[in-house]
């Protein structure tokens, strides 16, 4: 048996040859305007300018409210060495407090 092949045509097929049509919805609409109208605008130097301001400003705050805790621990520790100074020195000269909630406080002299 011969084998039968299909003659070639120097002619493409009718559809090829026909524009491939937008469908009607389609022609009005424009995708890409969406991502365009969605996405930032550009700041202006002013804006550029007051963010900056405003970034600086919150960083000295920071700076100031960090010094602060710093002087406040400070503090602490100058009153804690003080009071414990102050407890040296009353355990040296037996001066210590003689009441506790009304009633004399005498232990530690007597012993008993």
């Amino acid at each position: 048996m011969a084998r039968q092949t299909k003659a070639k045509t120097s002619e493409p097929a009718a559809e090829s040859t026909s524009r491939i049509k937008t469908r009607p919805r389609n022609a009005t609409v424009h995708p890409g305007k969406v991502v365009l109208e969605g996405g930032r605008s550009r700041r202006s130097k002013e804006e550029v300018q007051q963010d900056k301001e405003l970034k600086q400003a919150r960083k000295e705050a920071e700076e100031r409210k960090k010094i602060q805790a710093e002087t406040w621990r400070e503090a602490g520790k100058v009153y804690i060495e003080q009071l414990e100074a102050d407890e040296a020195a009353a355990a040296k000269t037996n001066d210590f407090p003689r009441h506790r909630r009304g009633t004399l406080v005498h232990s530690y002299q007597t012993g008993s």
